[in-house]
């Protein structure tokens, strides 16, 4: 689990974490940083990934892309739509419902809770 205290909303939360995210924030204590991966800016973060997704051909990758990413992963493999929201930190359920649509076909499935 990892709290992130700073957030967009202003409202930390708590999420656990996948056992690779685990590997790199221990990789990065064992370096010796203070917060996870403090060695590179913000701003050098974002060029290192618009400068790899150019060389992978990739257009139109942004930072953000991972948020989008993992939202649509976790709606197109089943979770709830609720848990979603709260997993991305949205405080409004419009925002979450975007990626509902990436999904169409759990509507089939509702029949089995009858």
């Amino acid at each position: 689990m990892i709290t992130l205290w700073k957030t967009k909303t202003g409202k930390p939360r708590t999420i656990p974490l996948t056992p690779r995210a685990v590997e790199a924030l221990e990789w990065s204590r064992e370096e010796g940083h203070v917060r996870p991966f403090d060695a590179i800016s913000y701003e050098a973060f974002k060029q290192y990934v618009v400068r790899r997704a150019n060389d992978l051909q990739m257009r139109d990758v942004v930072v953000y892309t991972f948020r989008h990413t993992c939202a649509a992963r976790l709606v197109q493999r089943g979770a709830d739509i609720m848990r979603v929201k709260q997993w991305m930190g949205h405080s409004n359920i419009e925002t979450t419902l975007g990626y509902a649509k990436l999904a169409p076909e759990d509507i089939y499935a509702l029949s089995d809770l009858l």
